[in-house]
């Protein structure tokens, strides 16, 4: 750690988690007048292709760290949602060429519409 630079926030700092022998009371605060805040940037990122089908795939299981991701249907209109919406047509749909950002850190599962294709994943994690 150089000197001077303040420490990369954990995980838990990030997620404002709680822990249970630390509580500490809360303070009131009021906000008077504009407040500038600024967005961190990820810390890793991935970026990754997959081929697809019909079935539905899971892309991503739940991740507390992953701040975002970006899906790209490259060669097939697909199915996003849980695998039981898929299953029944009412997943969300994502026509090819079209980027998606999901900013939810839950599972991410997708399947195409009709035959075969291929999605490309962007991944961002705040920390590794």
């Amino acid at each position: 750690m150089s000197a001077g630079l303040p420490e990369e926030p954990t995980v838990s700092e990030v997620m404002q988690e709680e822990v249970a022998h630390q509580r500490i009371d809360p303070v009131p605060v009021t906000v008077e007048g504009p407040v500038r805040t600024q967005e961190l940037p990820a810390a890793l990122g991935t970026e990754r292709n997959y081929d697809t089908t019909t079935t539905a795939q899971q892309l991503l299981g739940r991740d507390p760290k992953r701040k975002r991701v970006t899906l790209i249907g490259l060669t097939a209109t697909h199915y996003v949602g849980k695998p039981d919406y898929i299953a029944s047509g009412d997943a969300a749909q994502l026509p090819a060429n079209v980027p998606v950002t999901i900013t939810h850190q839950d599972e991410i599962w997708v399947a195409t519409v009709a035959a075969t294709g291929s999605i490309s994943i962007f991944v961002e994690t705040w920390t590794n």
